[in-house]
Order: C-alpha cells, then sequence, then structure tokens
C-alpha cells in the first residue's frame, strides 16, 4: 500500500512578509507526518507532498491536510487535482477546516472527511525524515485551552483540556516548536521546560502568545534558560493591562530586551477603535512590539469579515498605525 500525505499550496501571499518562510520552517504539517508515521508502522509505504508537487507513484490513498476555514479553497484545488490524475485512489481530508466545517468541505468531491484527531497517531514520533534538512520538532505539551474566549474556536475544537507530564522523548532536532493553544496553563510547564534545558535545545519556539496571566518570574527564567525566541504575549483584552506590563517586566529581568517581545492585539472585535488605539499606545511606553491580529469569526470561509463595531477604514488605520509604530 503507498500513501501520499499531501500539504496544498496555501495562499501565503494575503498575510504578512515573510510569513510564507516562517510558516514553512516552524509550521509544519505535523498532523500528516504523524500519519505518515503511523502508516508505516502498519507496513505502508509513504511520501509527503508539499505545494503543486506531484506524487512519486499512483497512490492507494491519499491524505490531504487542512488549516484555516478561510483557506477552504486550496483544500479543494487538491482534491480536484489529485482526483483528476487518479480517480481510483481514496481521497480523505483532514484537519481544522475539515473538523470545524465538515458538510462544506465534504461538497469538494473527497471520498471522506475525518473530523478531529486520529488518536492512534497521536503518541507516535513523527516522520521528519520526510523532510529534507528538518531542523525543527512540533510539539504539543498540551492539547484544549483552560481558557474560553469568546473570539477562539480551540475550547469547541478540542474541549478537554489534556497536558503532558513530560516531553523528553519527543525532543528529537535540535529546535523545538510548541503548538499548544495556552503551553503556559500545563501545571507541569516547569518540569517541561527543565526537560528542554537539560536537552541543550538550541531554540524554542511558542507559537501562540503566551498567557500573561500565567507568567512568573520563575517561568520567564526557565524559558529564557531554554532558549525560547520570538517571545509573544496576548494582549486581547483591557482588563489584561496589568498582567501584560508584569510578564513583560519578568522576561525582562530573565534576559529578553523589551523591544523583541511582542504583544498580540486583537482588533476589528467587540473593543472599539478608540479602545485598542490605546493598547497600542500602551505597548509603544512599554518599549515592546506590537503584533496586530485582524479578528475572523470562526467558521468563516472568507477574510472580509467587518465587525459591526468597526468601519473598514478603522482597520485600515489601525494597521497603518501599527506599522509606523513598529518604525521607531
Amino acid at each position: 500500500m503507498h500513501v501520499s500525505l499531501v500539504e496544498p499550496n496555501w495562499n501565503y501571499k494575503v498575510r504578512a512578509k515573510n510569513w510564507e518562510n516562517y510558516m514553512k520552517e516552524r509550521y509544519l504539517p505535523i498532523g500528516l507526518l504523524k500519519l505518515g508515521s503511523l502508516y508505516r508502522k502498519m507496513g505502508a509505504t509513504v511520501e509527503l507532498v508539499r505545494g503543486d508537487g506531484l506524487t512519486l507513484k499512483k497512490p492507494d490513498l491519499m491524505l490531504i491536510i487542512s488549516l484555516f476555514t478561510y483557506w477552504w479553497q486550496p483544500v479543494w484545488d487538491s482534491v480536484r487535482t489529485y482526483k483528476t490524475l487518479y480517480p481510483d485512489s481514496k481521497v480523505v481530508v483532514g484537519g481544522v477546516y475539515a473538523s470545524i466545517m465538515p458538510e462544506h468541505c465534504k461538497k469538494n468531491g473527497c471520498d471522506e472527511v475525518h473530523v478531529g484527531l486520529m488518536e492512534e497517531a497521536e503518541s507516535l514520533i513523527p516522520a521528519y525524515d520526510l523532510i529534507q534538512d528538518c531542523k525543527f520538532c512540533v510539539i504539543h505539551a498540551s492539547r484544549g485551552c483552560i481558557r474560553k474566549c469568546s473570539f477562539c474556536h480551540v475550547h469547541k475544537l478540542e474541549p478537554k483540556f489534556e497536558p503532558k507530564w513530560s516531553i523528553k522523548s519527543e525532543i528529537v532536532k535540535p529546535n523545538v516548536s510548541f503548538l499548544d493553544n495556552n503551553l503556559l496553563s500545563n501545571p507541569y510547564i516547569e518540569n517541561i521546560l527543565t526537560e528542554l534545558i537539560e536537552a541543550k535545545v538550541k531554540a524554542s519556539y511558542c507559537l501562540s502568545g503566551v498567557d500573561a496571566a500565567l507568567v512568573t518570574q520563575e517561568i520567564a527564567k526557565l524559558m529564557f534558560e531554554a532558549n525560547f525566541r520570538d517571545i509573544r504575549i496576548s494582549f486581547d483584552r483591557a482588563d489584561e493591562e496589568e498582567a501584560c506590563e508584569r510578564a513583560i517586566r519578568y522576561f525582562e529581568e530573565a534576559g529578553y530586551q523589551r523591544k523583541k517581545i511582542g504583544v498580540f492585539v486583537l482588533y476589528n472585535f467587540e473593543d472599539s477603535f478608540e479602545e485598542v488605539e490605546k493598547r497600542r499606545a500602551l505597548i509603544k511606553n512599554w518599549g515592546a512590539h506590537i503584533i496586530k491580529q485582524r479578528y475572523i469569526p470562526i467558521p468563516s470561509l472568507t477574510q472580509t469579515y467587518l465587525h459591526p463595531k468597526w468601519k473598514e477604514e478603522e482597520c485600515e488605520q489601525f494597521a497603518i498605525n501599527c506599522r509606523e509604530q513598529l518604525k521607531d
């Protein structure tokens, strides 16, 4: 049996400059790589196809991954392409979009839509050898989240919070990217960070913003010793001001430069333009750099959503203000 693992050609052009390289370097198609290990264990041969690549040989099974719901079109394109090339091969689509909008996903002509995780593959070490010169391992130290933020879909997609006590066996590369929805909410986070330090990891990344309220002096110190880079803090509501300022101070005391600490700010949501502008000014005063995040409801098939409290001109002005602030 031959299995082709397919990562569609994502529409990187709609995002920030250099985002394509960032995504390809740190957002490995970890679900596909775990499935690669699973099917190898079952005796199959596997290959990974990224972007518009062609398969090495006719597959018996094609597994296509999906990401954001508004990136549904590349998934449909992949299904149509491979169904045309290999009409007798079984095509299954899984991942985020497939799990959130399975009925819409089914309309693309695939044979099956898989909702949720593939539990049999979850505990396996991903088949990193399918990616040439792969220097990163991608780890979930937890699934789900302790928060239930109204703008986030995680508590619906992964309703059960499941933390790991240890990730030692999963550290198989010199660099580590965490895909946790809320890394610091793990009650065993100090043990996780200690394992990274003991493994002498060259660089660690938390690809979601850390929960400012959960940052302590000890955790900030351990993250610095574990070589965490690109520290990012979430500042989504006005009542998080005190926690964000404190977290930045703790990270600075641990050894980070303030100007290299990023702060996520959600806009085009329930807080008005004026309220979000106050947040932007605070971040400037703190000496950190701002990372704007435009709110898009889930599910959504487009990126053009405008919140009733916002005007498109305000969204554009906030984006301009953030770009100007980054130049200072």
